[in-house]
């Protein structure tokens, strides 16, 4: 396998299978997962500390693409003093359904944990999340990140 394939492999982590809908597929590096724990975390130095926030797309085709985001405050633009917001992972995905958004969370919280997910085991607590008020996503988050 070519090394472009490999690290092409590396980004789809989950691809999430249901009956009657098209498959959700989760995409991350390690590297977001990284950038989360230390930047992201409850114990993390409050002038580092980011909220990792989450909203969907609308009207991207037939699909919805679910974003994390995170201000990465270690760097400052040079123009605004302001820190650049860095994509975290992603899932391309065809309902916005609390099942589909609630496996998205999951596989980041394990990763977040170094395990992977087996069921709806919640495995991390200390990430600070946020996102507007669109019900299904946040109780999704809520049960996949309690704390």
């Amino acid at each position: 396998m070519s090394q472009l394939c490999k690290e092409k492999e590396d980004f789809v982590r989950s691809v999430y299978l249901q009956l009657h809908r098209t498959p959700a597929v989760v995409l991350y590096t390690q590297e977001q997962i990284d950038d989360i724990q230390l930047l992201c975390s409850q114990d993390c130095l409050p002038a580092l500390c980011s909220v990792l926030s989450f909203d969907h797309t609308f009207n991207l085709s037939s699909l919805y693409v679910t974003l994390m985001v995170f201000k990465y405050k270690k760097v400052v633009r040079k123009t605004s003093q302001e820190p650049p917001i860095f994509v975290g992972p992603t899932m391309f995905h065809s309902d916005g359904k609390y099942s589909t958004y609630h496996h998205f969370f999951s596989c980041i919280n394990a990763a977040l944990d170094g395990t992977v997910v087996d069921s709806n085991a919640l495995v991390c607590d200390g990430v600070v999340t946020g996102s507007d008020e669109e019900q299904v996503l946040v109780s999704a988050a809520k049960n996949a990140f309690p704390k």
